[in-house]
């Protein structure tokens, strides 16, 4: 079972003895630029949605001359007929992306169709090292116990932020919803958070659960979303219970678009939060979803 106390607009006084009972969410308000990104990889391989994924994609704070890097894996495969097949739906599927994304991003972004053989995680991942990609957009994985090992590999040995598109795609996120762990990664999801986001930010939430008074979470929030010096509107929210289960109903809750989570490292292998926590919520959670590790953490290792 999951506590949540009231929430909090960031920027009221945070010397009350108890959390206010009203929640004045702000309005969306133009904030401090983020820098653009210059390099995304789609991956366009067994998606469920091509135009889904170009979609989101093309909505995204793109530099102008950016590269958009749009890779399709072919799966290796014994019969010649079997390779034909699959080697001709990967042609077709990386032609269909290519158009629609020549359509929706114009002559400003360059595109980069690649077509490879192999496991797609790892093609996934030396096709970033190579475009010194700073995004990756996927679709979710399907299958038995939602075929998750693509995406987990991607996030634990990419090293590089993966955005992962579920919903169909009306236009920018709205309510964006950063589950916070109040630690050392948290400095690195405020950072790129507004990558992804328009520059009229949204609304914004930041949430945690803790297995204290939520006072001390609250304040230790305050400073971290103040630290970040991101211009931005903050509402906080704090609850008591399993981590997972709460940010899955806050998810409900705030009918969020777009929910943020963090990986973290232990002891070489960022498996202890990735494990335990964000790829529950990844498994569970039906809206977008944006995985951002440490960027301390070599990308090489």
């Amino acid at each position: 079972m999951c506590l949540a106390w009231p929430p909090i607009v960031a920027g009221e006084a945070d010397a009350h003895e108890d959390p206010p009972m009203i929640d004045r969410t702000p309005a969306a308000v133009p904030a401090r630029r983020a820098a653009p990104l210059r390099s995304v990889l789609l991956a366009v391989e067994r998606s469920p949605s091509v135009e889904r994924l170009v979609s989101r994609a093309a909505l995204l704070p793109l530099a102008r001359d950016a590269v958009l890097v749009l890779l399709c894996v072919v799966p290796r495969a014994r019969l010649s007929w079997t390779r034909r097949r699959l080697q001709a739906d990967a042609h077709d599927r990386l032609e269909a992306a290519t158009s629609n994304a020549a359509r929706a991003l114009g002559s400003t972004v360059r595109l980069r169709p690649i077509t490879t053989t192999g496991g797609a995680a790892g093609e996934i991942i030396d096709c970033t090292r190579a475009f010194e990609t700073e995004l990756v957009v996927m679709g979710p994985r399907r299958g038995p116990a939602l075929r998750p090992w693509t995406t987990t590999r991607v996030i634990r040995y990419g090293r590089c932020p993966v955005l992962i598109v579920r919903r169909p795609v009306p236009g920018t996120y709205r309510r964006p919803l950063v589950a916070l762990a109040l630690d050392a990664i948290d400095p690195d999801i405020l950072a790129f958070v507004h990558r992804v986001l328009p520059s009229r930010r949204p609304p914004l939430t930041a949430i945690h659960a803790c297995d204290g008074h939520p006072l001390r979470a609250t304040r230790r929030m305050a400073k971290l979303l103040a630290a970040s010096d991101d211009g931005a509107s903050w509402t906080r929210q704090v609850g008591h219970g399993e981590p997972r289960l709460f940010i899955e109903a806050m998810v409900e809750e705030r009918r969020a678009d777009l929910v943020v989570l963090g990986t973290h490292d232990r002891s070489g292998l960022s498996r202890a939060f990735l494990g335990s926590v964000a790829a529950d919520v990844l498994r569970h959670v039906d809206c977008d979803a944006l995985v951002v590790p440490p960027r301390s953490l070599d990308r090489t290792t």
